[in-house]
């Protein structure tokens, strides 16, 4: 029977390719399905054709040809082939001809309905106390994950039998080191994916690879011997996987018996043939069972085996996220452990693992299948009895149950029946190899896993792979919607859909093992990838005391190992600082060895040990202010050298060398480190680094230049509270976009509609009506959401996490610029940048949002502030300020996108105006940010005290601003400076940086502290408070109220502009507030001021409002003057030419036109060119977008375009006017073109069709010639 290709078109005549149709189809059973439908192979006789090639040579052809990535999951075919050969007579016929053979193995080997797609990396790691051996995973399911654990436990101390342990060890490192042997001469790498041909047709490489390679899969027996002789065993434990052609089972079809599987090689003329590569892990694994089986042991191997997989269990239940607590158990004799574990605040998980206890083992026929019901049936049992005690304690009534079973096999085929014990429980079943890749995986943590357990529930999802399902749920943003036109009455994940998530994963940990230098001779440690937007080859070794946190290099091709040493355990700071050093040496390490692979020669010395060693300084300020400048940071980089050790010696002259705006520091260090390693001798007597002084020098200013690209940041956190980490919740989280998704879920049934057959599309009053009523949906979810819980603790923890968000955000700022220069030559990382930065905005905006809803819609129940409840009332906010931004969009006209009731049940919106318009002004814009934060690292952050005076107003009429100001808010500036400080810095001392107090008692201290009358105080805080609301629910679209619209920028009912929250409770009225959530509302409205956009409706704040806009405008102006004028060579170029009728106008016309705000004339090129500068602020919102297009398009003809308009139209037809300006040139052929120049990027031009171009600053800094070339923007 021919095979159908994935890519083929389906046999079933829908129209789809195969892999897309019938080949995941659930009534599928592939076999008879395909049989049904392509009955045309020819039956061959196998033996014949076969028979005619030299048998040796076709068993290597073979084999070659499942050691190839291309053929990765086809090994079924191949392993039928393999046993026709196998018991071909020995013959010395013809050689193999390549053509015929793959002509063959097209024709009638092209499919076998028991292969699948690919589910797993083609090569993989085993790490042995010898090293790290490769092996081909082949299909194993798990086995590789099993290996592992066999071999640590064989390798560790235990009671089992010495003999056992020496045959055990012995004949699995030597199938190891085989494997290794073959898949490092053939130039393979561990965890190397398979290659796709797009064809499922056996891979047939050229004749010259053939012939180059078949050889790599025979030993001979000097070979094999040699190689016990160095493992120290004896030689004729290769015996253990010999294939025996007169005893082994050749012939059953069925392929759990197939003797390939546990015995891959085959003696032939005095050498070894490994036939089978891909089974070698296979065989490893059922021959150390057998051998257990021999001594006796197989039950205290397997509980150890248990053991350990319990062990790593609880390691990565740990890691993310659930602390185990006392559970009280009924002692049992049944393959079954259990635990208790509390997570996520409100939720416990209830963890059975259930483990095959190898009953009934079979060591003559391994893979036969094990079931036992009565077994199953005491498990659930016990399991139930345990779970009974449980719910019974108090201390636990109020907690959600996680029931999570773990399966762990042993590697047979063991039928495994789970069920939850309460149908009402969230429940999750996986396997132990499974949870492996997850933790592998870094993409999730306990909620995803109970949420993946929910939503699995809530679907018709009917596939039974989990890692398919989860891989799919995790890039499908937490959810299992897939279709617009219909929802599924089931659905199903394809089978391998989880290959790539499975191979990103094992590829990003990449866990294998190092070799350490330590004690005379060498170790290995286990190390894991440091987390970087890209994969580079810097690892770690975690959680193995006394050796963790070793930085290991190997951008050199050997191992480089950089430490921090002389750190007492309780020196969290100082460990965390140095770490931060060894990194950035690994990443330096890194980046020189990028084009100068052989620059370090390592090869005949041990591998390299940098000690770190530095004087921590807690209080860096004042050690700056004691330190003479004329020091030389280079020359207090002391290193000594002791053969392959390297002792480094770091004080505060180097930190305040890493204390700058560029990487002088990490230069310096990377200097001496290069000096050092110059001197350094192999064992030949030769220089590891065969530089002179100058020529390191000349390296580190090619590879290392003076600039931004820094590894090792720190702030000084002094000048600005909320980059201090300190008194921050641990409860870091995003926007959980399970609930995100799950709220648009049947959206428009909530809403009224109940007929799905077709889309209905909604425009004008209709849209703007069910966009209303969406809003109002989802903030009477919240309401109900929110409802039973007690207001000050609700409260309290949404202050809490904002401040640690706030915190996030103005890291991630300064950190920026160096991110960007560090990998910008490694991947995308604008596009990472990006993404990081809207994500920290939309949960920054909910938090604030949410808890300014709170105040105005405060709950009065008693319960504590779950987070389930939390994620939830998130996610409704998220998706209030979503959907409120698209009625913003709506009502001021921004956008025409209808919006449609699909057949899935949820709203669809057409969103090609906003990926093609509003995402390429948000785009244009981040690039803009880039350069602005740039200047700001470069000019801003690290400032001294000396050189930072804390001057907010930068201009000369800071006595109008204070006037301005009292006038507006009736106090005294520098008073409200005061008690916004002085409150700052109380909420930072307290645990989570939060103040939730009696309102009296804290302006009391804060009388005191700043010595101003307590009256005074309580009415800065009245100005600057919201106070919580005790009427009656607000009404989002009640005209009167859109002051509490979310989704708009600018309010005055916000924390950004009123931090403090005020509850009056008669007596004991209580004040709420966040350090930095303070600090941050008063540089947000000294920005918002001193840039003009405060709204207010005092004359004098007016007044100064009015005076700033003016001089921002002819700063902005002159400013582009002076870079046109620079930069450009025209006959004209000049500012403020006047049109009008008074003797000051330098343009005569009988009205008053206004002016030309820079005026250009290029007499090559014949054109005038006409500038109307703009200092134009970031229009945030739909909102802001619509004041500015309204400033742009009044329906008047005041508006700034009308005006260029009439301006145009007077130069067009008054050219030679300029002649007043340069009188020898003759205009009148001179074209004409009005160009609008903006202080930054605005909507205007990418959302409506406007005759004019817009060009900003930045642009003309990059390239002023822009004016001239209208086809460059």
């Amino acid at each position: 029977m021919s095979k159908i290709g994935r890519n083929d078109s389906c046999p079933c005549d829908s129209g789809l390719k195969y892999k897309k149709c019938c080949l995941n189809n659930s009534n599928n059973n592939l076999g008879k399905h395909i049989d049904k439908i392509l009955i045309n192979r020819i039956d061959k006789d196998d033996s014949s054709f076969l028979s005619m090639f030299n048998k040796k040579e076709l068993l290597l052809v073979i084999a070659l040809l499942k050691s190839l990535p291309q053929n990765h999951g086809k090994n079924i075919r191949l392993e039928k082939i393999q046993k026709i050969v196998l018991q071909l007579r020995d013959n010395q016929n013809s050689s193999v001809n390549y053509v015929k053979l793959n002509d063959y193995l097209s024709r009638n080997y092209s499919f076998d309905h028991n292969e699948d797609p690919p589910e797993n990396l083609f090569t993989e790691n085993i790490m042995t106390p010898l090293g790290n051996m490769m092996v081909l995973s082949g299909i194993t399911e798990g086995q590789v994950s099993i290996l592992q654990l066999l071999v640590n436990v064989l390798s560790n101390e235990n009671f089992l039998p010495k003999e056992f342990l020496n045959d055990s060890l012995g004949s699995t490192f030597l199938i190891l080191k085989i494997s290794d042997l073959i898949c490092n001469s053939l130039g393979y790498k561990r965890n190397q994916s398979f290659v796709d041909t797009d064809s499922n047709d056996i891979y047939f490489p050229d004749d010259r690879f053939i012939d180059n390679n078949i050889n790599k899969l025979v030993f001979s027996k000097v070979q094999i011997q040699n190689l016990c002789d160095t493992l120290d065993i004896k030689h004729n434990q290769i015996d253990d996987f010999l294939i025996n052609i007169d005893e082994d089972n050749f012939k059953s079809d069925d392929l759990n018996e197939n003797p390939l599987i546990f015995k891959p090689i085959k003696e032939v003329d005095n050498e070894y043939i490994v036939v089978s590569p891909t089974n070698i892990v296979f065989s490893a694994v059922f021959n150390i069972y057998r051998l257990a089986s021999k001594y006796n042991c197989l039950k205290d191997l397997i509980k150890l085996l248990s053991k350990e997989g319990w062990r790593q269990c609880n390691f990565i239940l740990d890691n993310l996220g659930f602390k185990r607590i006392q559970l009280t158990s009924v002692k049992t004799e049944l393959p079954i452990r259990e635990a208790l574990y509390i997570f996520d605040t409100d939720k416990l998980a209830y963890l059975s693992y259930q483990y095959d206890n190898g009953d009934n083992y079979d060591s003559i026929n391994p893979m036969t299948p094990y079931f036992s019901e009565s077994l199953l049936d005491d498990i659930f049992n016990h399991k139930k009895n345990t779970y009974d005690s449980l719910i019974e304690k108090d201390e636990f009534s109020k907690h959600q149950i996680f029931e999570l079973d773990l399966t762990f096999g042993i590697g047979r085929p063991a039928y495994v029946v789970t069920r939850p014990i309460e149908e009402s429980n969230i429940y999750l079943s996986l396997k132990i190899e499974e949870l492996f890749i997850l933790h592998k995986s870094d993409k999730l943590n306990n909620l995803t896993l109970f949420n993946f357990a929910k939503a699995k529930s809530e679907s018709r999802l009917m596939s039974p792979f989990f890692l398919d399902n989860i891989s799919m749920f995790i890039k499908n943003d937490e959810s299992f919607y897939r279709d617009d036109n219909t929802v599924p009455d089931v659905f199903y994940v394809g089978v391998g859909n989880a290959l790539d998530f499975k191979s990103d994963s094992i590829v990003k940990n990449d866990v294998h093992l190092g070799i350490y230098p330590y004690a005379g001779s060498f170790i290995h440690l286990p190390v894991e990838r440091e987390n970087f937007p890209i994969n580079l080859p810097i690892y770690r070794t975690k959680d193995i005391d006394p050796f963790s946190d070793k930085i290991l290099c190997r951008a050199f091709q050997r191992e480089i190992w950089i430490e921090p040493v002389n750190i007492t355990k309780d020196e969290n700071d100082k460990k965390k600082f140095a770490l931060e050093i060894c990194i950035a040496i690994a990443f330096w390490f890194n980046e020189l060895s990028l084009d100068n692979s052989i620059l370090l020669n390592l090869r005949k010395i041990k591998p390299l040990v940098f000690k770190i060693d530095f004087d921590y300084v807690e209080n860096i300020l004042d050690e700056f202010e004691k330190l003479d400048d004329s020091l030389d940071a280079f020359e207090n980089i002391i290193c000594s050298v002791n053969e392959n050790e390297i002792t480094i010696k770091l004080n505060s002259v180097f930190y305040k060398a890493l204390y700058r705006n560029d990487n002088l520091g990490e230069q310096l260090l990377m200097k001496r480190i290069l000096y050092v390693l110059s001197q350094i001798k192999d064992s030949n007597n030769l220089s590891i680094l065969n530089l002179n002084f100058e020529e390191i020098d000349a390296l580190i200013l090619k590879k290392i230049p003076l600039n931004q690209k820094k590894k090792i940041l720190f702030q000084i956190s002094d000048f600005d509270v909320r980059s201090n980490p300190r008194n921050l919740i641990g409860y870091n989280r995003g926007i959980s976009l399970y609930h995100v998704n799950k709220q648009l879920d049947n959206l428009s049934q909530f809403l009224g509609y109940s007929d799905f057959t077709h889309e209905i599309i909604l425009k004008g009053t209709d849209k703007e009506e069910l966009l209303k009523n969406v809003i109002n949906h989802f903030q009477n979810l919240i309401k109900k959401n929110i409802a039973k819980f007690d207001f000050d603790d609700l409260l309290t923890k949404l202050l809490s996490f904002y401040e640690l968000i706030i915190f996030k955000r103005e890291h991630s700022k300064f950190q920026l610029i160096p991110k960007i220069e560090c990998f910008k030559n490694h991947c995308d990382i604008e596009k990472i940048i990006s993404d990081d930065i809207r994500k920290n905005t939309q949960i920054s905006l909910s938090v604030r949002c949410l808890i300014e809803y709170v105040v105005n819609n405060p709950p009065n129940g008693n319960d504590s502030f779950d987070s389930n409840a939390f994620d939830e009332s998130i996610a409704l906010m998220s998706n209030i300020i979503n959907w409120g931004t698209l009625y913003d969009e709506h009502i001021f006209n921004i956008t025409n996108e209808n919006i449609t009731i699909l057949k899935s049940g949820r709203l669809g919106t057409n969103k090609d105006f906003r990926n093609n318009h509003i995402a390429a002004f948000y785009n244009e814009k981040f690039k803009e940010d880039i350069v602005d934060y740039s200047s700001v690292f470069m000019n801003d952050h690290f400032k001294l005290p000396e050189n930072n005076i804390n001057s907010i107003n930068d201009i000369n009429s800071k006595d109008e601003f204070e006037i301005a100001f009292e006038d507006e808010f009736g106090i005294d500036y520098n008073n409200y400076c005061d008690v916004i400080f002085g409150s700052m810095l109380l909420a930072f001392e307290e645990k989570y940086s939060v103040i939730f107090d009696n309102r009296e008692k804290i302006a009391s201290i804060l009388s005191k502290k700043l010595d101003m009358e307590i009256v005074e105080v309580n009415k800065i805080i009245n100005i600057f408070s919201i106070t919580v609301n005790r009427d009656d629910h607000i009404d989002y679209f009640d005209s009167k109220n859109n002051e509490n619209y979310p989704w708009r920028y600018n309010r005055k009912i916000s924390l950004l502009q009123k931090p403090f929250i005020l509850k009056n409770d008669g007596k004991d009225d209580k004040i709420f507030y966040g350090s930095r959530e303070v600090y941050d509302s008063f540089v947000n409205l000294h920005n918002i001021i001193f840039s003009a956009r405060f709204n207010s409706d005092k004359p004098k704040m007016n007044s100064f409002l009015s005076k700033i806009n003016q001089e921002k405008g002819d700063e902005f102006n002159n400013e582009l003057y002076d870079l046109i004028k620079s930069k450009l060579d025209c006959l004209i170029i000049e500012k403020e030419i006047t049109i009008g009728p008074q003797k000051s106008h330098i343009l005569v016309n009988d009205k008053d036109l206004g002016d030309f705000d820079i005026l250009l004339v290029d007499n090559i090129l014949n054109k005038i060119i006409c500038v109307e500068s703009k200092n134009t602020n970031f229009a945030r919102t739909a909102y802001e977008m619509n004041r500015e297009i309204k400033n742009f398009l009044k329906k008047s003809d005041k508006g700034w375009i009308q005006k260029v308009e009439k301006r145009e139209k007077w130069l067009n037809e008054n050219k030679n006017s300029l002649k007043a300006l340069k009188n020898n040139v003759d205009y009148s052929n001179f074209s004409i073109e009005y160009v609008f120049l903006t202080k930054e990027t605005i909507p205007l031009s990418f959302i409506k069709d406007i005759n004019y171009r817009f060009l900003t600053i930045y642009d003309m800094r990059n390239n002023p010639l822009i004016l001239f070339e209208k086809n460059l923007k």
